[in-house]
């Protein structure tokens, strides 16, 4: 999974993890 390595280095891991599962939907409307 993309977004685990970083994820200890965030100050505030609840807004990435927010933003890593937008970026997960998005990823997902983009298949066919």
């Amino acid at each position: 999974m993309q977004g685990v390595l970083g994820y200890q280095k965030v100050a505030e891991p609840a807004a990435f993890e927010r933003a890593n599962y937008l970026k997960v939907l998005a990823s997902y409307r983009l298949l066919p």
